[in-house]
C-alpha cells in the first residue's frame, strides 16, 4: 500500500511539472506558427528573409539558453536539500552569467551583414533580412536573464509560473504582430520590422513581469532573492563546469539540423519543401518528450539534494513511461493517418507520397526519442552534462551527418534516406542516454 501511494505520488509530481513545460513549448511553436503566417502574407522575400534569420537566431540562443538551464539543476539541488537561503546566491549568479551572455550576443549583431555575406542569400532578401537580424539582436539585453528566471521558477517546482509568463509573452507576440506587421490602431505597416519588434517587446514585457515576481515578498523571504551576492569564483566554475556543455550540446544540434536542411536542399525541391512540412510536424509532437525531460530534471536534482537516489531514479523510470504513452500513441497515429497530417500543409500527391514514408520512419524512432530526451534530463538534473555533449557530438557529427550524405547523396535514397539517418541519429542517442542513467555513475556526480 505504502509503496502504491509513493508511486501514486510520483506520477503526479511528474506530471505536475511536465505539463507545464509541454504547454510553455506549444505556445512558443503556435506563436512562430502563425508569425510565419502573419509574414506569407506581406510577400515570399519576408517570409524567407524571418526564415533564414530564424536559423542564425536559434544556434545562438540554444547554447545560452542552455547554459542558462543550468539554473534548474542548481535551484532543483538546493531545493531539495531545503537550503533555500542559497537559491538566491546561486541564481543571482546565473543573472550575472545571463547578463554577459546577452551582452555578448547584442555585439554579435553588430556583424549582421558578415552574418548575411556567409550564405550569400538572393538579392532580393537581404534587405529584408537585415531589418529583421538588427532588431531582433537587442533582444540580447534581458532574453538571456529571462531564460534564467524561467528555469528558477522550475527549480523551486513552480513551472505554472513560467507557464503564465511565456503563455502571455506568446499572446502578446501575436497581437503585436497582427498590429506592426499590417499597420493596424493608426500604427504603420511595417512588415518584417514590425515582426521583429513584436518579438523583442513581448520578451521585454515578458522579463519585467519575470523580474516583478522573482523579487515578489515570497520569493524575498523564503530565498533572498532581492539581496545581491558578493560574486564567487568558485561558484562561477561549478556553474559553467554544468552549464557550458548544457549550451553545447545545444549548438552541436541545433547546427546538425541546419547542416541536415542544407545536404536535403541539394536533393530537390520536393524533397527541400517535404523536409520543411515534417518538421513543422514533428515540432509539435516531440514536445511531451521535452515537457518530461524537463520534468526529469528538476526532480532527479530535487531527489540528490535530498539524498533519495532511489526516488530519482524512480521518478525518472516514471517520467520516461509516460512519454513513451504519449509518444507511441503519437506514432500509431502517424501510421494510421500520415496524410491528415500532411495535408494540413499541402495537397498534392508528391508530397503525399514522401510524407508518408518519412512519416513511418519518424514512427519507428519516436521510442527512442522519448528515451533520449528523458534520461538525457535526469543525467542534466545529476550535472552529468558532460556525457551528454560528447554522445551528441558522436551521434550528431560522428554519425547522423555522414550518413545523412552516405545514404541520402551516395546511395542515392534521397529524403527518405536522409530521414533513416535520423532515425540512426536518434536511436543511437536513446540508446547511450539509457545506458549512462542505468549505469548509475551519475549518482557520484558532485555539482
Amino acid at each position: 500500500m505504502k509503496e502504491s501511494l509513493s508511486r501514486q505520488f510520483l506520477v503526479r509530481e511528474v506530471f505536475r511539472l511536465a505539463y507545464p513545460s509541454i504547454l510553455s513549448m506549444v505556445s512558443i511553436t503556435i506563436q512562430n506558427f502563425i508569425d510565419t503566417a502573419f509574414i506569407s502574407h506581406v510577400g515570399k522575400p519576408q517570409v524567407a528573409a524571418v526564415g533564414l534569420t530564424s536559423w542564425y537566431i536559434w544556434t545562438l540562443l540554444s547554447f545560452f539558453r542552455g547554459v542558462a538551464s543550468a539554473t534548474n539543476t542548481f535551484v532543483a539541488r538546493y531545493h531539495g536539500s531545503r537550503r533555500y537561503r542559497s537559491i538566491g546566491v546561486i541564481t543571482w549568479h546565473m543573472i550575472f552569467i545571463g547578463i554577459l551572455f546577452g551582452i555578448i550576443y547584442f555585439v554579435i549583431g553588430q556583424f549582421t551583414r558578415s552574418l548575411l555575406r556567409l550564405i550569400n542569400p538572393p538579392e532580393e532578401v537581404v534587405g529584408y533580412a537585415y531589418s529583421y537580424l538588427r532588431i531582433r539582436f537587442y533582444e540580447g539585453f534581458f532574453v538571456v536573464v529571462l531564460f534564467v528566471f524561467e528555469e528558477f521558477f522550475r527549480g523551486i517546482k513552480k513551472p505554472n509560473i513560467s507557464l503564465f509568463v511565456i503563455g502571455l509573452i506568446s499572446i502578446l507576440n501575436i497581437l503585436l504582430d497582427y498590429i506592426l506587421i499590417f499597420g493596424k490602431m493608426g500604427f504603420p505597416a511595417l512588415g518584417v520590422r514590425g515582426a521583429a519588434i513584436a518579438t523583442v517587446a513581448s520578451e521585454l514585457i515578458g522579463f519585467i513581469i519575470f523580474l516583478f515576481l522573482y523579487l515578489s515578498s515570497n520569493m524575498r523571504l523564503r530565498y533572498l532573492t532581492s539581496r545581491i551576492p558578493h560574486f564567487s569564483l568558485s561558484l562561477l566554475r561549478r556553474i559553467i563546469n554544468v552549464g557550458l556543455p548544457i549550451g553545447l550540446q545545444g549548438v552541436l544540434d541545433v547546427a546538425s539540423f541546419f547542416v541536415f536542411g542544407i545536404i536535403v536542399a541539394k536533393m530537390g525541391v520536393d524533397a527541400l519543401a517535404i523536409n520543411q512540412i515534417v518538421i513543422q510536424i514533428l515540432s509539435l509532437t516531440f514536445m511531451p518528450g521535452l515537457g518530461f525531460s524537463k520534468a526529469a530534471t528538476t526532480l532527479v536534482s530535487s531527489y540528490m539534494g535530498e539524498g533519495n537516489l532511489r526516488k530519482a531514479r524512480k521518478s525518472t523510470y516514471l517520467a520516461t513511461l509516460m512519454a513513451l504513452a504519449v509518444m507511441l500513441g503519437i506514432a500509431v497515429s502517424f501510421v494510421a493517418v500520415p496524410d491528415f497530417y500532411i495535408s494540413i500543409f499541402t495537397e498534392d500527391e508528391v508530397m503525399h507520397l514522401l510524407g508518408r514514408k518519412i512519416l513511418l520512419i519518424a514512427a519507428i524512432y519516436e521510442a527512442f526519442d522519448a528515451i533520449g530526451l528523458v534520461f538525457a534530463g535526469g543525467l542534466f538534473g545529476a550535472g552529468d552534462t558532460k556525457y551528454v555533449m560528447w554522445v551528441i557530438l558522436f551521434s550528431a557529427w560522428g554519425l547522423f551527418i555522414p550518413a545523412t550524405y552516405l545514404l541520402g547523396i551516395t546511395i542515392g535514397l534521397g529524403i527518405v534516406g536522409a530521414w533513416m539517418a535520423m532515425a540512426l541519429y536518434i536511436f543511437v542517442f536513446g540508446v547511450f542516454s539509457l545506458v549512462r542513467f542505468l549505469g548509475k555513475k551519475w549518482e557520484r556526480i558532485k555539482i
